[in-house]
């Protein structure tokens, strides 16, 4: 699986590897700029890419605390001895739903 993160260090490493002084015939041809637009380009997207995937992944995580906290309550009695039952297992696949993962009931 490509990670589209190292996809813009790859061009942003092939973008500095190449010549910023170029001469065309008769022309010099100074790219410095557009190498160092390009190159800032490639780090805010890197960073914003790095910020989406840090609060996707906050949010995932904060929905499943948030999912266990309301369930604990459902399935702990008393003095903290949980209730097993078979809606412990059930609970279990529920969760396993919830974070994507395979469930035992299918």
């Amino acid at each position: 699986m490509a990670v589209p993160g190292r996809r813009y260090t790859e061009v942003a490493n092939n973008v500095q590897m190449q010549e910023t002084i170029m001469t065309i015939q008769f022309v010099l041809l100074d790219s410095s700029p557009l190498k160092f637009a390009i190159l800032a380009h490639c780090q805010e997207w890197q960073n914003k890419f790095t910020g989406l995937l840090y609060e996707i992944a906050t949010n995932r995580l904060a929905e499943v605390n948030n999912y266990l906290n309301a369930m604990k309550d459902k399935y702990v009695v008393g003095n903290g001895i949980e209730y097993r039952t078979p809606c412990s297992v059930l609970f279990t696949d529920e969760l396993h739903r919830c974070i994507g993962l395979p469930t035992l009931f299918g």
